[in-house]
């Protein structure tokens, strides 16, 4: 598979993604969908140069007068590279747990000072204050 048709697939892929979590209809164009995303989402907010880019490039290779619509140029391996990255971190980001989760020692006015202060300590976590 060329370069050129690789992207095309990875781009509607994309567009797909987008226009789902942003209810937007076909005739919106992909320039206000990625805009719309941004807003909701961060992983869009933080790759909306990249992904507007992503757009101008596609429709610079695939918009031609006649059928069927024909590759005229194909991205650099990089750049399908770096896209497909951003297009699995659009369609799996990041959970904010187990990413951010910590364990939050809990202790009372009871405990004994060398219980809170000496690393190692056996501790409990303590509910209802």
């Amino acid at each position: 598979m060329r370069p050129g048709d690789e992207f095309v697939g990875l781009f509607n892929n994309l567009e797909d993604v987008l226009r789902k979590k942003t209810a937007s209809a076909k005739h919106v164009p992909f320039h206000k969908v990625v805009d719309t995303a941004s807003e909701k989402d961060a992983t869009t907010r933080h790759r909306n140069g990249f992904l507007k880019d992503a757009g101008d490039l596609r429709n610079a290779i695939m918009h031609r007068v006649g059928y069927p619509q024909e590759i005229i140029a194909d991205p650099r391996p990089e750049f399908i590279k770096q896209f497909k990255k951003v297009l699995e971190a659009i369609k799996s980001p990041a959970k904010i747990i187990p990413k951010f989760q910590r364990y939050i020692k809990v202790f009372t006015a009871q405990d004994q000072l060398r219980t809170v202060l000496i690393p190692g300590t056996p501790y409990l976590f303590r509910r209802g204050f």
